[in-house]
């Protein structure tokens, strides 16, 4: 004769969730200084001009990085947000308005 028994768990868990509220404050102090940066070129702005009238103007600034700001001159009215501007390499850019040739000038620094 066999019995069988059937048994039956059930386990209820109450989880509780705790938050802690922590103030910290951190001190920092300043270091020692650091190595010095390699020299660089002097601050300053070339400005290029453009006079024979052209779709695309071609910029070697020669900072051996990218610039830090373009500015471009059509007719002495400033078209930087209207034109299309490629860099090449660290030294080098473009400028191009599209099918219409244009005189004036760009302001890198």
């Amino acid at each position: 004769m066999s019995e069988e028994i059937f048994l039956q768990v059930e386990q209820v868990i109450n989880e509780v969730q705790i938050e802690q509220i922590v103030n910290e404050i951190e001190i920092a102090y300043p270091g020692p200084p650091g190595p010095p940066g390699p020299s660089g070129t002097a601050g300053g702005s070339q400005t290029f001009t453009f006079n024979t009238p052209s779709t695309s103007w071609p910029v070697p600034h020669n900072y051996d990085r990218d610039p830090i700001s373009i500015l471009v001159f059509v007719n002495e009215e400033d078209v930087t947000g209207e034109t299309l501007i490629t860099l090449i390499d660290s030294n080098n850019f473009t400028v191009d308005f599209g099918s219409t040739p244009e005189v004036g000038r760009v302001v890198v620094s």
